[in-house]
């Protein structure tokens, strides 16, 4: 799962994630949020949402919730009744199954609504294998995204801007920059949160 916001430079976000510190991609627009969905039809659909259909919006609403999980378990029904003695029964239980998970991770308590989440799911196949990472002192295990437009050629994920967090310094900002020189990004904006926030961690 890969998650943003509709909104930069939230108090929300810093204060949750990053305290003062951390930093906030912003992802270009250009062809991917001009198709974004704010309450999924899940009725009639070939599948979970792919890269190259946009984001979805997290649905907040209990209710919408609610009523996307009777329409998926209705088509889910309609289709055990006729494929229930089908050699294609396993399979088409299994689809639904991760159908069924998927969509419900676009849903989400309604007192994260102010954080104006999108995200983007996908499930690895029985082949494939994720990355890990290492974060403190967890492991986290990742998989690498990338686009593809049209005619199949990969392009780079662009990334448009990068903003410091309230509490970023001097040096670290011109580490950032310089990373970002070192990958051939020197272009890109830089810009430093307007939030008014310190981090009280200690």
């Amino acid at each position: 799962m890969f998650s943003a916001s509709e909104e930069e430079d939230l108090l929300n976000q810093w204060a949750h994630y990053s305290g003062a510190g951390g930093f906030e991609l912003g992802i270009s627009t250009q062809k991917k949020f001009d198709v974004l969905v704010r309450e999924p039809v899940v009725a009639e659909t070939k599948g979970p949402p792919s890269l190259l259909d946009g984001w979805w919006a997290v649905i907040y609403d209990p209710a919408v919730q609610q009523e996307s999980a009777r329409l998926l378990l209705e088509t889910a029904l309609q289709q055990f009744k006729t494929s229930f003695t089908g050699v294609g029964f396993e399979s088409t239980a299994a689809w639904r199954s991760a159908r069924i998970k998927t969509w419900a991770a676009f849903w989400k308590d309604p007192a994260f609504r102010a954080e104006r989440e999108v995200r983007y799911v996908t499930a690895l196949s029985g082949t494939q294998h994720p990355k890990f990472r290492v974060s403190g002192s967890r492991l986290i295990p990742y998989v690498e995204l990338r686009l593809q437009e049209a005619d199949e050629r990969p392009q780079r994920f662009l990334i448009g801007q990068v903003r410091l967090g309230p509490g970023v310094d001097v040096e670290t900002e011109n580490n950032v920059r310089s990373l970002l020189a070192a990958n051939g990004l020197a272009t890109l904006d830089v810009w430093r949160s307007k939030v008014p926030y310190a981090s009280r961690r200690t």
